[in-house]
């Protein structure tokens, strides 16, 4: 039986690569719904039901979460998300891709998370992270192949990819950072980045 869903096999990788705003929640949805059972599973680590994904689309809070996404005319074909984690200071974000079937082994799944990268320098993060199902293995060779320092557990694979060079802290930050790291949550989120991506000079 023909996937009426699938789309145009790409002979190259063509399309735009651009930011997501609110305009393009349909478009996002439509993404997630194309995504089988097998895609959902590697993307939401559980076969979710199209319920969820709307439940999911709906909550995410667009001053927060930078999406780039990738376009063939008006579909959205691939996305990666990155969503910031932990305490302020520690300018850490979480990264997901997502990329349709026909779209993949081009080259995409690279583009999404080099611009993801760049949208996370962009607003001051310094390291992003990637949990990834073992079965996943293009997401861990993409990972692997951006620097990133790979650890298994709990069946998940875990991948820290630095943004900036590494240096060496000066042991008064380290023991600011041991100060800050058990203090509590409230505390914490009282600090701001330093970079922000509308926030105007004073």
């Amino acid at each position: 039986m023909k996937n009426t869903l699938a789309g145009p096999v790409p002979v190259a990788l063509t399309g735009i690569t651009r930011q997501l705003g609110p305009r393009d929640k349909a478009a996002l949805m439509g993404h997630f719904l194309r995504l089988n059972s097998e895609d959902r599973t590697m993307r939401f680590f559980s076969p979710v039901g199209d319920a969820s994904i709307n439940a999911y689309v709906e909550a995410i809070n667009w001053a927060r979460t930078v999406l780039i996404g990738h376009f063939a005319g008006a579909r959205l074909v691939g996305l990666a998300e990155v969503i910031p984690t932990g305490p302020r200071w520690q300018r850490c974000a979480e990264v997901a891709v997502s990329v349709e079937p026909d779209w993949r082994r081009h080259g995409l799944g690279k583009r999404l998370l080099d611009r993801a990268m760049a949208a996370a320098r962009a607003v001051g993060l310094r390291q992003l992270r990637l949990v990834i199902l073992p079965d996943n293995h293009t997401m861990v060779r993409l990972a692997r192949g951006l620097g990133g320092k790979m650890r298994s557990d709990s069946g998940v694979v875990t991948a820290q990819i630095a943004l900036w060079p590494e240096r060496k802290m000066p042991a008064w930050l380290e023991h600011l950072a041991g100060v800050l790291a058990s203090a509590p949550t409230q505390l914490v989120e009282t600090l701001h980045w330093p970079h922000r991506l509308h926030r105007r000079a004073a």
